[in-house]
């Protein structure tokens, strides 16, 4: 809460130039815990993103990696380029990497047997957004493929070069299987920049409800800040089975030109889990159409 807090009272600060967020975009809460999705800093055409979990150096556990590529396509036309996009599609195509959690902080002991999942996952995902007046329409299906895609490769050459244990052997049996998952939600937007939603998703990873907010501040054309603060209510996971009942999620995020960099905190939301994890994704590019 209190990186969120910071966030907005910076964002007050500098924000002296009047802007505008683009809240028609599509940008459902990931099912993948941890991704920060696009802060509502990203414009119509193609999104790429990689999220590295914990950049402290605390931990290494449940989403250790993820990556997508995104499409948002504009479905209606503006009234004039100040307004936000009235109704949007989006596609995308994602990897992540899930590993169970052998300790909860790595100055800690190991948790006998481990928590969580050892999973590779590839998404692909189908979101569509419309506005209707100062109300938001928000829904998204995908079909989440469980497997083995080439991930150890990657994995322990990463670790060869910055030193640390390669532990992927420790993860124990992969979890399989393709399943769906879907999101619908529905908000209100308060201002030109601020907005806030309500969402329920189903997957197989979390059942949950998802009370977000969002702020967005652009500074100049080419220069914005945001950030986003969240509580979910965790109802369900076929994949945990041992969630607790909330979770807390903030993030911030920049957008210079077409480069973005985000920081987010997600607490722990499974039981024997003590240590929350940080995450930050330095490498986000938007190619405007």
């Amino acid at each position: 809460m209190n990186g969120f807090a910071a966030l907005a009272f910076l964002a007050l600060i500098f924000s002296a130039v009047n802007g505008f967020a683009d809240w028609g975009l599509p940008n459902p809460p990931s099912t993948a815990i941890g991704e920060s999705g696009t802060l509502y800093l990203a414009e119509p055409g193609w999104f790429f993103d990689i999220h590295n979990n914990d950049w402290l150096g605390q931990t290494d556990k449940l989403l250790t990696f993820s990556s997508a590529l995104s499409y948002f396509l504009p479905l209606q036309t503006k009234d004039n380029s100040h307004d936000p996009t009235p109704e949007a599609f989006k596609f995308s195509v994602g990897y992540r990497l899930l590993t169970p959690v052998l300790e909860t902080r790595f100055d800690m002991e190991e948790l006998i047997p481990p928590e969580g999942i050892f999973a590779e996952w590839v998404e692909l995902q189908w979101a569509y957004s419309r506005l209707f007046g100062r109300f938001k329409l928000e829904l998204a299906v995908a079909c989440d493929f469980f497997g083995y895609f080439n991930g150890d490769g990657v994995y322990h050459w990463f670790h060869e070069v910055v030193g640390s244990h390669d532990r992927w052997q420790e993860f124990g049996k992969r979890y399989e299987g393709t399943f769906g998952s879907g999101t619908v939600g529905v908000g209100y937007v308060w201002s030109e920049n601020l907005l806030s939603m309500l969402y329920y998703s189903q997957s197989e990873i979390m059942e949950s409800y998802t009370v977000a907010t969002s702020l967005v501040y652009p500074i100049n054309e080419h220069l914005s800040v945001a950030g986003e603060n969240r509580f979910v209510q965790q109802l369900n996971s076929q994949a945990y089975r041992d969630e607790r009942p909330f979770r807390h999620e903030w993030a911030w995020g920049l957008r210079w030109h077409f480069w973005q960099i985000h920081f987010k905190y997600v607490s722990p939301y499974l039981e024997r889990d003590r240590w929350g994890q940080y995450y930050v994704s330095p490498v986000i590019l938007n190619w405007k159409f």
